[in-house]
């Protein structure tokens, strides 16, 4: 495994990178592209500014991929929409009719559709954030015995949305914390080194 850390100027002088025309997990010819972006452009930018990548893969390793990327979307989708369905159905029907409210001195709210629905969809969206990360981190830990540490190493969906970076079989890019640097990590020192002499980046990384 290699890190390399690639310089970005500003978002007006992207870096252009070039990939080894194999695939990045297991050095078969190329046979398609998995796009990446990134979004470079500084907080106080009105028009965001993404820098674009395409990292080659192979038929089979597309096919993982697709099976790796959906995996953890479905887990983490399906589990969060039941669990919060079933939790906003039970607030929604318990919190009217709670002895709650009366205790808080609250008089009017069993008869407040709009504070019963407020509080039931805070209720239902926290559960279903919490309870399908919770899913998909058991269902990633027993599905690791068949895809290994490709599934293993992947960030959990929430974590993914609210980072910068991306995953494809082979290849980690996430920019760092200033977006002044792209760091790509690759899971193969051969395509790593074939990297580096395409871009020119001996003495870089």
């Amino acid at each position: 495994m290699q890190t390399l850390t690639i310089p970005i100027k500003s978002p007006k002088e992207l870096p252009k990178l070039v990939f080894p025309q194999t695939c990045l997990n297991c050095g078969q010819p190329k046979a398609g592209t998995r796009g990446i972006s990134l979004d470079v452009s500084p907080s106080s930018s009105k028009r965001s500014i993404f820098l674009e990548l395409e990292p080659p893969l192979c038929t089979a390793c597309i096919a993982l991929e697709n099976r790796l990327e959906w995996f953890s979307l479905l887990t983490f989708t399906i589990s969060a929409f039941v669990l919060g369905g079933l939790t906003f159905l039970m607030l929604f029907l318990f919190l009217p009719v709670s002895d709650l409210w009366d205790w808080l001195g609250i008089e009017t709210f069993r008869r407040s559709w709009l504070a019963s629905t407020t509080l039931a969809g805070a209720g239902a969206l926290l559960v279903a954030v919490v309870g399908g990360t919770v899913t998909e981190l058991v269902v990633k830990t027993l599905a690791s015995t068949w895809y290994g540490r490709l599934l293993a190493a992947r960030p959990l969906t929430i974590f993914s949305l609210l980072s910068e970076s991306q995953d494809v079989v082979g290849l980690r890019a996430q920019l760092t914390p200033d977006k002044k640097a792209l760091v790509l990590t690759f899971e193969q020192d051969a395509i790593a080194a074939e990297f580096v002499v395409l871009n020119g980046l001996v003495g870089k990384d």
